[in-house]
């Protein structure tokens, strides 16, 4: 066995790192384990993957709980599958997830609730050839060629730096692999408010990517013209109006209904409905104020980042990362 996995972790603080690196770094597939420190995931992965030893680039987020047999299954389905540039898998809901956060896990893993990217928070189907839609950045690994062929990560990006990636390689004929067996175990939003800024900030980052990519975002467009129906209808509260609203009420009841009969979880019939239209409305709010926020202000904030300090207890290395504004490097040359 000649490859192996450098696992990279981003984080905002070393103690906030919950992946059990303590466990998984005598695992015989892995090369190291880089926990980064930064304020930008995107410039931190980057800088991380120069260092990086191992053939194969493992991202995790600081919440992921992989399967302990991840590393050999993207170690042989690498070999097996030698045109395989990118494989990935489902995040699915911890043991910690109770009540709110469980019906958010449920939600998200619904098509109802994230359409095709339901396969991102729910094991689906069968090993397959796929795209972004599927994927999720806390639980993918690139061959380290590949990665750095296409330009790593665009750090003008968060969230959303790997779907522009992935569009780039399959733009350019790579393989893209799901696979429901490859699963890692991370909780939901516990609050409401919580769960409102992450579909905020998803809807943002899709904006962003689509003037980069000019990717045509489905999901992002209904949504929108779903604001824009309810901002009407509040305006002109005509008979159509209502017979969509009462059309889209049912649906969520009813779809909320069945899921709270399949889960056996009561408490689901209360939160569903208002999570699955806090997610059909707060997702194009955050589209429609990506656009605004790059029509109005289009330069880059940041280029790079900088190691600015390095720590290596065996297998696993800590680094610390600045970030080089604009203003910065001008100033510098």
């Amino acid at each position: 066995m000649k490859e192996k996995i450098s696992v990279i972790i981003p984080v905002l603080d070393f103690k906030e790192c919950r992946v059990p690196f303590e466990v998984i770094k005598n695992n015989k597939y892995i090369e190291e384990i880089i926990i980064v420190k930064g304020k930008q995931p995107s410039i931190q992965r980057n800088e991380a993957t120069k260092i990086a030893r191992g053939e194969i680039l493992y991202f995790l987020d600081n919440d992921s709980i992989p399967d302990l047999n991840n590393f050999e299954r993207i170690i042989k389905f690498f070999e097996l599958h030698k045109d395989a540039s990118v494989i990935g898998g489902p995040s699915l809901m911890s043991e910690d997830d109770k009540g709110f956060s469980f019906a958010v896990g449920t939600a998200l893993s619904s098509f109802l609730g994230s359409a095709f990217s339901s396969a991102r928070y729910n094991s689906k189907g069968n090993e397959r050839l796929s795209d972004e839609k599927e994927l999720i950045l806390c639980n993918m690994a690139f061959k380290k060629k590949i990665f750095k062929e296409f330009g790593m990560f665009n750090t003008n990006l968060y969230p959303n730096e790997e779907n522009e990636l992935l569009n780039r390689i399959k733009k350019n004929d790579g393989e893209i692999w799901y696979l429901p067996n490859l699963v890692v175990y991370r909780g939901h939003r516990r609050n409401i408010f919580a769960l409102i800024k992450q579909i905020f900030r998803y809807g943002r980052g899709r904006a962003e990517e689509f003037f980069i990519d000019k990717k045509f975002p489905l999901f992002a467009v209904i949504s929108l013209f779903f604001d824009l129906f309810l901002c009407f209808s509040i305006i002109n509260f005509y008979f159509l109006s209502k017979i969509i609203l009462i059309f889209y009420l049912t649906i969520l009841i009813l779809f909320s209904f069945y899921k709270t009969l399949s889960k056996k979880k009561i408490f689901l019939l209360i939160y569903l409905p208002i999570i699955f239209f806090i997610i059909h409305s707060i997702y194009g709010i955050g589209f429609l104020w990506g656009l605004i926020k790059k029509i109005i202000k289009s330069k880059k904030k940041f280029t790079s980042g900088q190691i600015i300090k390095k720590t290596k207890k065996g297998k696993i290395i800590f680094l610390e990362v600045e970030l080089i504004s604009k203003r910065s490097l001008a100033h510098k040359s």
